[in-house]
C-alpha cells in the first residue's frame, strides 16, 4: 500500500488556515501537523516529519517569505516547501525559489484543482508553478521599469507594506537607516510614484505587490 504523503500547514490567519484545511481534508494525504506561527516551527519538525510543508506567505510584520522559507530548510532540508500568495510578480517568485522553496501557488486560482499536483509535484523533488506563475515569464507587456528592481528592494517595498518605518525596515534587513531611506528613494523613481506615501499604492497598480 502506497503511504500517504505527510503534509504540514503554516498559515498565521484563522480564516484561511481553515479553509486550507478543508481543502487538504479533499486531498489524498495526510496533514500531521496545522502551524499557526513561525515558532511553532521547531516542535512540527522535531516531533514529525513531513514531505512537504505549505507556506502561507501572509505573515507578521517584519516576517518575509524567504526568512520563513530559509528557516525551514535550516531546521528539515528533506523537506519540500510550497508557497502560497496573492502576489504574483516573477522576481518575487524567484527569490522564492532561489531560498529553497520547491513551488509556487497563486491564490487567484483554483486551488482545489491544483493543490494535490502541487503537492505531489514538489514531493517529487521537482519544482511546480501554478499556470499564472509560469505564464509570468511569457509574458512580453511586464513592465520594463520593474526589472531595475533588486531583491533588496523588493524586501524594502514588502516591508513597507506591512506598515513598518525605516528604522524597523534597517533593523529586520541589518542594514543602516541611510541605506533604507536611498532604496525607498529608488522605489519612489523607478515606480512613479508621487510621493512616498504613493510607493506602496502604485507597486500595487502594477502588479508589483
Amino acid at each position: 500500500m502506497k503511504r500517504r504523503l505527510r503534509v504540514a500547514l503554516l498559515n498565521t490567519h484563522d480564516v484561511n488556515r481553515h479553509g486550507m484545511t478543508s481543502l487538504l481534508d479533499r486531498a489524498d494525504v495526510c496533514l500531521v501537523h496545522v502551524l499557526a506561527s513561525l515558532s511553532e516551527l521547531d516542535t512540527c519538525l522535531h516531533e514529525r516529519f513531513c514531505d512537504v510543508m505549505l507556506l502561507d506567505d501572509t505573515l507578521p510584520r517584519a516576517v518575509d517569505a524567504s526568512r520563513a522559507v530559509r528557516q525551514i530548510k535550516i531546521r528539515s532540508p528533506e523537506t519540500a516547501i510550497l508557497v502560497f500568495s496573492q502576489k504574483l510578480h516573477l522576481g518575487y517568485i524567484q527569490q522564492l525559489i532561489w531560498d529553497g522553496a520547491r513551488g509556487f501557488v497563486y491564490k487567484g486560482e483554483q486551488m482545489a484543482t491544483i493543490l494535490s499536483i502541487a503537492i505531489q509535484t514538489v514531493s517529487q523533488g521537482d519544482l511546480y508553478l501554478s499556470p499564472k506563475a509560469t505564464a509570468l515569464q511569457f509574458q512580453t507587456q511586464l513592465h520594463r521599469e520593474l526589472e531595475a528592481l533588486t531583491t533588496r528592494d523588493i524586501q524594502v517595498l514588502q516591508l513597507l507594506q506591512n506598515g513598518l518605518t525605516i528604522n524597523e525596515i534597517a533593523e529586520s534587513l541589518q542594514l543602516d537607516s541611510q541605506t533604507v531611506y536611498r532604496l525607498r528613494k529608488k522605489l519612489k523613481e523607478t515606480l512613479g510614484a508621487r510621493t512616498n506615501e504613493q510607493i506602496v499604492p502604485t507597486a500595487l497598480e502594477k502588479g508589483l505587490l
